[in-house]
């Protein structure tokens, strides 16, 4: 996929059966069209999930513009046409930029209580309901220690 851009913003979403269609053609053909942007969405049709991917040049401000708006744009469609933008993973940071589009605010206050209390006693931190946007921030480069053993490795195979 990073044949067709150096970025990527993506997200997991889900939809009802009736609204594959809707979602599919949304992220193929206008965005194609609209946003000259390579979208590959793939996922776990079986039950609604998919993971829609906007490819873009991380360098180039107008494809940043772009991206952010077609993922917006994924967001509130999926919204309309019944589903939900966290997907099969649930809330995460990067993953869900806009979750007032699918909870009041009444309702991410009920989570950030219950996460609250439940911080309290469980070591894992929960759901993030801040909103996270990912094109706003640039990558750091690391590198694993463990992948100079897989790079070694791939070399001894070949």
């Amino acid at each position: 996929m990073f044949a067709l851009g150096d970025a990527k913003l993506n997200e997991d979403v889900v939809v009802p059966i009736r609204s594959y269609v809707a979602l599919l053609h949304l992220t193929r053909e206008r965005f194609r069209d609209r946003f000259g942007l390579a979208t590959p969405t793939f996922g776990h049709a079986a039950d609604g999930n998919f993971h829609v991917h906007i490819m873009y040049d991380r360098f180039n401000p107008e494809h940043c513009r772009k991206a952010e708006q077609a993922i917006r744009e994924v967001m509130v469609k999926v919204v309309e046409l019944g589903g939900a933008i966290t997907g099969e993973h649930g809330h995460r940071p990067g993953e869900v930029p806009l979750p007032l589009l699918q909870h009041t605010p009444a309702e991410i206050g009920a989570m950030l209580a219950i996460k609250k209390a439940l911080a309290r006693t469980a070591s894992s931190p929960g759901p993030n309901l801040e909103p996270f946007n990912v094109w706003e921030h640039r990558p750091i480069k690391v590198t694993l220690p463990w992948k100079a053993l897989i790079h070694a490795s791939h070399r001894r195979c070949l």
